[in-house]
């Protein structure tokens, strides 16, 4: 399977952008998000794995794995 495409956004309750965060993606580098949330990776792994901050935000197949996931941060930590 081709590699995909993966933004990774990331709110605070608020709903405002959330910068500067540790985002890493199985088979990809640690990437920091943009001023506006955002981090970009391609992803080629068929098990996929989303880490923010060293926590585990998201697991699942490069087949269902969506073009964009957005996380919105809640107490410690981050929910879809």
């Amino acid at each position: 399977m081709p590699a995909k495409r993966l933004v990774v956004e990331l709110l605070n309750a608020s709903g405002e952008p959330v910068p500067s965060v540790t985002v890493k993606v199985t088979g990809c580098g640690e990437l920091q998000t943009a001023p506006n949330g955002r981090t970009l990776f391609l992803v080629e792994d068929e098990n996929v794995t989303v880490w923010v901050n060293g926590q585990e935000a998201h697991k699942g197949t490069l087949a269902a794995l969506p073009a964009q996931l957005t996380f919105k941060q809640n107490g410690g930590g981050w929910t879809a």
